[in-house]
């Protein structure tokens, strides 16, 4: 399937890059890995995350405080955000 990611949500994984970086240097690459790796579970099961709201689906990310909220449509996946989890939740909803 194809992966479409939100010009927010690639803002989002950036900004989180950044503050390991600064943070905890090294810790990025971790970061990078944990959001690929859900991303190929995504990819390899698309309908096995739970609906959140609506037609989106939540992937927690492992070993750090993330989430990536997606939709499918059709043959794509629309990543609509990364969020860390101390983030208002539904901050995202009015995202296409």
């Amino acid at each position: 399937m194809k992966i479409s990611v939100h010009r927010l949500a690639e803002r989002e994984l950036n900004v989180a890059m950044e503050f390991y970086s600064v943070s905890e240097p090294g810790v990025e690459r971790d970061l990078i890995y944990s959001i690929n790796d859900a991303i190929n579970d995504i990819r390899q099961f698309p309908l096995a995350s739970q609906i959140e709201i609506d037609d989106i689906r939540r992937k927690v990310v492992k070993i750090f405080p993330f989430s990536i909220y997606y939709r499918v449509i059709n043959s794509t996946i629309r990543v609509v955000a990364i969020a860390h989890h101390s983030r208002e939740p539904y901050y995202w909803i009015d995202r296409d």
